[in-house]
Parts: structure tokens; sequence; C-alpha cells
């Protein structure tokens, strides 16, 4: 069971306290390992009241596509995708987030991760060579709690009900 962090400074603290926890308290398991800290981003979005946001989401006209978290605002969605470790996986964030960007032009995708590799993602993003990702960010560092913060400032909302085919139906001959 994890120790009560209630009282804490910082949204990126959370996350590293967090975390933390989980890993001193339970067996590693990479799947396990993912999912829990999506969970602990959830609770940073809502302890900050970055509500309403989708978890696990898909959107109507971005297929084969699964997002993580989504703050949805309907000309600028907000995607955040949570890899603990990046390896290769900032590549499917990437192809995701690009795609997400030919249907909602002005949408943000960001990766958020707890490893070092973050550093070169991000090089990767600003030199050109990954055009899907806003930005590659460290959940528990200092630039997490900026982006919340940025987040703060919008107004996000429950996604409209969208009809795919619009026009005069004919259904004989």
């Amino acid at each position: 069971m994890l120790d009560s962090i209630d009282d804490y400074a910082s949204p990126h603290e959370f996350v590293r306290e967090a975390y933390g926890q989980y890993l001193n308290n339970y067996n590693s398991n990479p799947s396990v390992n993912g999912r829990m800290f999506e969970f602990i981003i959830c609770e940073t979005l809502m302890r900050e009241g970055i509500v309403p946001f989708y978890y696990q989401a898909k959107f109507t006209l971005v297929p084969n596509a699964d997002f993580d978290l989504v703050c949805y605002h309907p000309r600028r969605p907000v995607v955040l995708s949570a890899k603990v470790s990046l390896r290769e996986r900032y590549k499917q964030a990437d192809l995701e987030g690009f795609a997400l960007s030919q249907v909602y032009r002005n949408a943000r995708s960001y990766l958020l991760t707890l490893s070092d590799e973050q550093v070169g993602v991000r090089e990767k993003i600003h030199s050109g060579d990954v055009a899907g990702l806003t930005n590659c960010i460290r959940a528990d560092s200092p630039d997490y709690d900026a982006l919340l913060d940025e987040l703060k400032t919008e107004t996000f909302s429950f996604a409209e009900q969208i009809t795919p085919i619009e026009g005069r139906l004919v259904t004989q001959l």
C-alpha cells in the first residue's frame, strides 16, 4: 500500500514520490509499471483541476491510434502519451501525434516519461526529425509542472457527437 502522499509541493514531486513508492512496494512488471505511471499522471491532472480528460481514448477521425490521455478542445486537443521508458516507443507517439495533426491542425502531443532518453527525443523534435510531438517531458521534473500550468489556462470540454456522413440518404431506386 502506498504511504500518504497527499502533501506534495509540486506535481513532478508527486509523480516522483508516487512512482517511487509503487516500485518500492510492488514487484516490477513492465506492463503494470506503464499502467501505474498512466494512473499517476491522471491523478496529477485531477489534483491540478485539469478536467475533463479522456483515458485510453480513440478519435473517430484518426483511425488505428490509441491515445493514453486526451484533454479535449474542439480545435486544439492535447494528447499526453505516458511512457515510463522510451527506447523506440517515442516513434509510436510521434506517429499517433502526426496522424492527429492531420485532422486537428492545432493539436498538441506531449510525450511524458521518466527516462533520461527524453533529452535525445527532445533534440529530435527541435531538429524536425520528429514531427508529430510537440515536446517530450520528464514527468518527474519541473518541466512537467510548467506544462500543467499551461494546461490550467485552457478550457477543455467533453467531445461533441459527430455525424460521420451528412447528405440526402437514398435507400431505394
